[in-house]
């Protein structure tokens, strides 16, 4: 009886570790902005993190990455998304709109990042690899 717990425990264990690698990895990979590509975003299927990658500038004589780069902290909520800027002295969210589309390689979510970009406009990202 002892063994057949044990089985049952090992393989609900195992079960359930597939699918939260599924989920990941689904939004695994680098994703490109499709209108400016210059800013992209990379998900990482090993933390909850991302990294937003938007390229260098030239401020105060030194080359530097543009504002707000840099590694994110997120969670996924229906159709919004939360994140925290790691550089940031706050350690509270902020949530965004967030929709993912796996068929189009999609994924739409509420501009986080201040530029020349108005904060409120929906920016479309595609999946490159």
């Amino acid at each position: 009886m002892k063994k057949l717990l044990f089985i049952v425990f090992v393989l609900v264990i195992s079960t359930s570790c597939d699918k939260n690698n599924i989920e990941n990895t689904t939004i695994d990979g680098v994703w490109v902005e499709v209108n400016h590509k210059t800013d992209s975003l990379v998900f990482d299927n090993q933390t909850t993190g991302l990294n937003l990658n938007r390229g260098t500038e030239m401020r105060n004589g030194f080359l530097l990455p543009k504002y707000h780069s840099g590694p994110y902290m997120y969670e996924i909520e229906n159709d919004s998304i939360s994140l925290r800027w790691i550089a940031s002295s706050s350690s509270y969210a902020n949530k965004y709109y967030f929709k993912l589309d796996l068929k189009n390689k999609e994924i739409k979510i509420g501009n986080f990042f201040v530029d020349s970009i108005n904060t409120g406009v929906i920016l479309t990202f595609t999946k490159i690899h």
